[in-house]
Parts: structure tokens; C-alpha cells; sequence
């Protein structure tokens, strides 16, 4: 099923993963330190896998397009203008608070200019990621087993680095920026290698294999948190090194045809509308925060009673009411001026 050339299931993938981003900013609100369920925190490592599906989905598009020494850089530069103006344009608020605020201007510029501001690291990612296109064609040409290795490869790089960033830096009492530690493209880089394969041939492991390894990363990753937050913190509840196994065993299940076809027989009208989340789905990152912080102080100031005593409700009208306000905002500027949503919105 394909609407102008796309294919609906993928933007169904995109609000889902939109939809868990969403779910993690706004998850300490709910939760705060010390208040933490076991199901709340086995929910929230769910919701881990929002990035990793963001970068596969885009290695497995970009996987199907044919790159050589007279496209490549052309693509680059309409992708970045497609990725990086946004950035810029929604970052510009918070670097003129920092200015007026009189501090430091050339480290608030490095901010401003590497996607450094709010959560706008995955955009460093991903554009890291698409200069690592034509070594991906190379090696992919050159031999199967030799991208399995590499695949193999950036997943026990990427292990490793959130394993760093999970233990060694806070054992030695090192606190990183956001970009600094999530926005390179080694701590990521394993699912876009991991789309770009999927998108340029079917993943020969059984699904009921994959099912049982997704089983098992995900306990795993629920003992990591429980183990992290023993010191009733919430710093065990994001990316780690299980997440990273997780999440790379579920991208080929929602990723395989068998899944694609199952929620393309399940057409309804809930499901076109959540599609038209998904094709929006750049538009609410770039914007979601500004809308979660504007309600985070009403809930503070006018629920808080009636949310303090289950998070799980703070949470879930958290999440609802940032997405439908994010598209919302989005639908109406994409409607009266559709070529400045689309430079400097992303949509």
C-alpha cells in the first residue's frame, strides 16, 4: 500500500518511533528519582529503541539508491540542507537565551552550529552517517561476509562505548554534553549500518531466532536498569550497552515483510491518521521539546495533584497531548506556507 510513492507501513514506523521519543523526554517528569516502578522502567527500556529505529529506517532507504563520484556530493548537499537548515532554525531560540543571558558566545556558536542544543544530537548522527555511504556501498559490493563482519563490528563498538559512557565516566565523576557522548556516529552508527543491509537484502534469520534473542537483550536490559539505578537514580533507565543488543535484534522483525504486510491488512482510519503522524515525524522532534516544556509547568502548576498519584497518567497525557500539539502546530504551517515548513521545518 503507497501513498505518492511511499510506502505507509514505513511512516507508521517513523510516529511509533516519534511517539517513544516523545515518551523518553518526557518520562523523568513523570517519574522522578526514587520513583520508579519495575513496570515503568521495563516500559521505558521499550521505548530505547526510538533512535535505533530512526537510523535504520534511514540506511534502509538509503541503501536503495545508487550512489557514484557524480551524485554523491549533490545528495549530501540537499540532505543537509534538509536536516541541518531545520536544526538551525529551531536551535536559534535557545542560542539568543544564552546570549542574553551573557554567556559564553563562541560555545554556545560550536552548540549552535554541531546540533548541540536540546536533542537535535541525532541530526550530528545522521549526518555522519550519510558521509559513511560510499565505504558502506564499498565494502557491501566487495563481499556479504565481509559487511556481516562490519556490522558485527560497530555492534560491539557500540557496546563497548555506552559501556564506557554507562560506568567508567560516572565511576571517575566525568559528566559529558549531550553531544559529546550521543552524537558521534560509533555510539550509533551499527543500525544504519544494520538498515542500509536489511534495505539491500532480506535478513535470512528466522523470526521465532530473533523473537527469542529480543526476549532475552530486553530481560537483560531491565536487570542492567535495576542494577544502574540502585542508587535510586534514574541514569539506568536510557541507552546502555543491553539496549544497544535490543535494539538490534528488533529492527529486523519490524523490518521483515512479514510484519510490513500484517499491519498493511490491518488498514483503518486510526491508521491513516497515525501515518500522517509518521510523515511529520522530523517536524515533532525538531519541535516537541519547546511544546514539553510549556507543559510540563501546567501540569506542575495546575495537575499536579490530580497526576502525583500515578505517574503513568502525568506520562501518558504528557505524550498524547506533545503529539497532537507538535502536529497540530505542524499540519497548519505545512498548510499556509508550505515552503518555509518545508526548509525550515523539515516537513
Amino acid at each position: 500500500m503507497m501513498v505518492k510513492d511511499r510506502i505507509v507501513y514505513y511512516d507508521f514506523l517513523r510516529c511509533f518511533a516519534i511517539v517513544l521519543v516523545i515518551a523518553v523526554h518526557s518520562f523523568s517528569q513523570s517519574f522522578p528519582e526514587g520513583g520508579v516502578t519495575v513496570s515503568a522502567l521495563a516500559i521505558r527500556n521499550l521505548c530505547n529503541i526510538a533512535v535505533p529505529i530512526f537510523l535504520a529506517l534511514s540506511g534502509f532507504f538509503m541503501a536503495q539508491k545508487n550512489f557514484n563520484s557524480d551524485n554523491y556530493f549533490p545528495f549530501i548537499k540537499k540532505q543537509l540542507i534538509r536536516v541541518w537548515f531545520p536544526v538551525l532554525f529551531c536551535s536559534l531560540p535557545l542560542l539568543v537565551l544564552d546570549f542574553l543571558h551573557g554567556h559564553d558566545l563562541f560555545y554556545y556558536l560550536i552548540n549552535f552550529f554541531f546540533c548541540g542544543y536540546s536533542v537535535y544530537y541525532f541530526v550530528a548522527v545522521i549526518i555522519q552517517c550519510y558521509l559513511l555511504l560510499p565505504f558502506l556501498n564499498w565494502v557491501y559490493k566487495r563481499s556479504n561476509k565481509g559487511y556481516i563482519a562490519l556490522m558485527i563490528f560497530t555492534l560491539l563498538l557500540a557496546v563497548f562505548c555506552w559501556a564506557v559512557k554507562s560506568y567508567l565516566l560516572p565511576y571517575y565523576g566525568i559528566n559529558l554534553p549531550l553531544l559529546l557522548y550521543a552524537g558521534g556516529f560509533w555510539m550509533w552508527s551499527v543500525f544504519f549500518v544494520l538498515g542500509f543491509y536489511l534495505g539491500k537484502r532480506k535478513c535470512n534469520i528466522s523470526t521465532k531466532m530473533l523473537i527469542l534473542f529480543t526476549l532475552f537483550s530486553f530481560v537483560l536490559c531491565c536487570v542492567e536498569s535495576l542494577y544502574l539505578n540502585a542508587s535510586s537514580s534514574l541514569d539506568g533507565v536510557g541507552q546502555k550497552p543491553s539496549t544497544m543488543l535490543f535494539s538490534f535484534f528488533v529492527i529486523p522483525i519490524l523490518l521483515s515483510e512479514q510484519v510490513k504486510n500484517f499491519f498493511e491488512s490491518i488498514h483503518s482510519r486510526i491508521f491513516d491518521f497515525l501515518v500522517k503522524i509518521g510523515f511529520y515525524s522530523f517536524g515533532i522532534y525538531l519541535t516537541h521539546c519547546y511544546i514539553l516544556m510549556f507543559l510540563k509547568s501546567v501540569v506542575k502548576k495546575y495537575l499536579q495533584i490530580f497526576c502525583e498519584q500515578n505517574g503513568f497518567i502525568q506520562w501518558i497525557l504528557l505524550i498524547v497531548v506533545t503529539l497532537l500539539v507538535s502536529f497540530s502546530i505542524l499540519w497548519i504551517c505545512k498548510r499556509l506556507f508550505p515552503r518555509f515548513t518545508r526548509l525550515f521545518l523539515g516537513v
